[in-house]
């Protein structure tokens, strides 16, 4: 057992062994890639298909308000579910069953990884093709997946800008979400991402949200999750490990 999952599943004995008194509020759900049984590596950011849809049959079943990431703050104890980074399988695997649920879902992709130079990830053509999809909505994740707090101001605002331009050039429509790569954001990036024509970021803390928040904080669903860990996590039991970071 590596060091993350020991540590991981510490963290889940002690919210089921805790009680806590649980807040209504609006929650965000964060996946990257979704294999199935023939998939060669995995990480923990990975979920096995099996278990992502029985994930998302509970939601069907019990949430009451499943929206997309651009509707969140317009509701009141809703539900969002997004993906970062565009693998392919979120086109092979997850849309396809998102359809069949009727599950509203929002992807972020990285501009540079739309290449055949990346067979893990979306080509433009798959872009285009998973765009023909009901069901799902599509933000940018920067230009080339790099911590943007980590680069030069102007950098980082090049990367915000691009990204967003280069997914509207190719999908013929605005852009108005994205998420941060590696979870890496400043409060003057916040700014520039209002400048530039956002209308909602996702950032990588596992806390609630407020009606009106502009930066969206996102529970990582992982590759040890179960329908159980999943329900604590929309229903407060992890908010005070994300309290930490706010």
């Amino acid at each position: 057992m590596n060091l993350f999952k020991y540590k991981y599943y510490i963290l889940k004995y002690i919210n089921i062994l805790s009680i806590k008194k649980i807040k209504s509020t609006n929650r965000c759900l964060m996946y990257h890639s979704i294999f199935n049984d023939n998939r060669y590596y995995v990480d923990h950011y990975s979920v096995r298909f099996l278990e992502f849809k029985k994930q998302m049959k509970f939601l069907k079943k019990n949430a009451e308000n499943l929206v997309h990431f651009d509707e969140f703050v317009e509701s009141e104890c809703s539900i969002s579910i997004t993906f970062d980074d565009g693998f392919k399988d979120n086109l092979t695997l997850v849309a396809p069953l998102m359809e069949d649920l009727e599950l509203p879902w929002t992807i972020f992709v990285v501009s540079d990884f739309l290449s055949d130079e990346y067979p893990d990830y979306m080509s433009k053509e798959d872009l285009l093709e998973l765009s023909k999809y009901r069901f799902v909505k599509i933000g940018a994740h920067g230009k080339t997946h790099q911590p943007l707090a980590s680069m030069k101001f102007e950098d980082a605002e090049r990367e915000l800008r691009e990204s967003k331009k280069e997914i509207e050039n190719i999908l013929g429509q605005q852009v108005l979400t994205m998420s941060f790569p590696h979870g890496s954001f400043s409060q003057d990036l916040l700014r520039c991402c209002k400048d530039l024509g956002y209308k909602n970021v996702g950032i990588s803390v596992p806390y609630r949200n407020d009606s009106k928040a502009f930066a969206i904080n996102r529970f990582s669903i992982f590759e040890y999750d179960s329908v159980l860990d999943l329900r604590f996590k929309i229903s407060g039991h992890w908010d005070w490990f994300g309290k930490r970071y706010l």
